[in-house]
């Protein structure tokens, strides 16, 4: 009989000094933790837990834990995982929740618990731990950020490197452009020369020709005339002519390749003229072959008729010109090729007019965009500097 009143003395000290060490432990343990009776209220609270969340022991210890700091934790989602532990002898961990106080200002914290021991007379427990991952996640945001900034940065440096190659390959078409039409550029002048004269001695020998012979000798002027522009266009646009620069008044030279240009009746134009945009220094001349290229585009995407709005607009250190059809639109798949030499989806011409149009305004030291919808009409946009060429802006 002593000996078992022995035995359970023994135990019972053993229990109480695992439960002291248990204690000790859970109080020096640097992670906020609680330990909870079957009821949820509070039997022991670890120093971090009272330093983090500002309450004292007494504020703490035999409290309902959901009436802590103002009901921050009564949160019907965490009962409900709470109160399974027991019952259910379950666990979790990494339970998020965002957490609110004025000492504390908003954290996010995650919560993990499980049942701490059941030892003969002792009632179950629950161990509740807090880990505060603001930081962290502050952290992980700003590297989100991070990586999304650099992967702009490294689409943007890719475009640029595609523009450069696409721009290297352009200015290489027109280097074996220019030699190819060099050489058969002035071959074809001769053969055109002859024939021109040849249209002048008929015209001069036959007296009274027949209508039909006077139209066919017209249609050959005609047709000549236009070979002639074409090779000439060619030779220019492939010869490295510098341009004059001279003060030119932007909104009277549209004006008067308006007036220039054969508009159909059926196209209506509307203008809009910014006042406010003082002379530019231009080579006259070949902006107006920009911009006559652009508008007689324009006219040729309304064959039905339409409407052309040309506006002018000073913005910020540049004259923007924006010109608008409602026209047939240009297919997406186009859109980054139109300015390529030789590109051309028409049955007539040889695809430089746009080629030349992006070869003036970099001489002019200016840059030219299009936008487009199909069926609906196209849009470009050519920004042209205010300030003196020498200068280097980019758009």
């Amino acid at each position: 009989m002593c000996r078992n009143i022995d035995e359970k003395k023994n135990l019972e000290l053993e229990i109480r000094d695992a439960l002291e060490l248990a204690e000790s432990i859970i109080r020096t343990v640097r992670e906020p933790l609680i330990v909870l009776d079957k009821n949820m209220r509070v039997i022991m609270a670890n120093k971090s837990f009272s330093d983090t969340f500002k309450l004292t022991s007494l504020e703490c210890e035999n409290k309902l834990f959901y009436e802590l700091k103002k009901h921050q934790w009564n949160i019907p989602k965490l009962r409900q995982l709470l109160e399974d532990i027991l019952p259910k002898n379950t666990t979790f961990e990494g339970y998020e929740i965002e957490y609110d106080s004025e000492d504390l200002g908003k954290r996010i914290l995650l919560l993990n618990a499980r049942k701490l021991i059941k030892e003969r007379e002792q009632s179950d427990m629950i161990l509740l731990t807090f880990e505060d991952i603001t930081e962290q996640r502050e952290y992980e945001e700003k590297l989100l950020k991070l990586n999304v900034e650099l992967e702009r940065k490294v689409e943007e440096r890719v475009e640029e490197i595609k523009e450069l190659q696409e721009d290297m390959i352009r200015k290489d078409k027109l280097i074996h452009l220019g030699t190819f039409a060099s050489a058969i550029g002035h071959e074809l002048r001769g053969p055109l020369a002859v024939m021109n004269n040849a249209v002048y001695y008929l015209t001069m020998k036959l007296k009274n020709p027949e209508e039909k012979v006077k139209k066919h000798l017209s249609i050959l002027n005609e047709q000549i005339a236009k070979a002639e522009k074409i090779i000439s266009n060619i030779l220019d646009f492939t010869r490295a002519k510098e341009p004059s620069f001279e003060e030119c008044a932007i909104n009277e030279l549209i004006a008067c390749i308006i007036q220039e240009i054969e508009i159909p009746h059926d196209i209506t134009i509307i203008r809009n003229f910014d006042d406010n945009i003082p002379p530019l220094l231009l080579d006259a001349s070949l902006m107006q072959q920009a911009f006559q290229n652009i508008i007689s585009n324009a006219v040729d995407a309304m064959p039905n008729g339409g409407t052309l709005e040309i506006n002018t607009i000073k913005e910020h250190d540049f004259a923007k010109i924006i010109i608008k059809d409602t026209g047939v639109g240009i297919p997406n798949e186009n859109l980054k090729k139109i300015f390529d030499p030789l590109f051309t989806t028409k049955s007539k011409g040889f695809g430089l007019g746009l080629s030349i149009v992006v070869d003036i305004l970099e001489k002019h030291g200016g840059k030219i965009k299009v936008e487009s919808t199909l069926n609906e009409g196209a849009t470009f946009i050519l920004y042209i500097p205010i300030s003196t060429i020498a200068k280097s802006e980019k758009l």
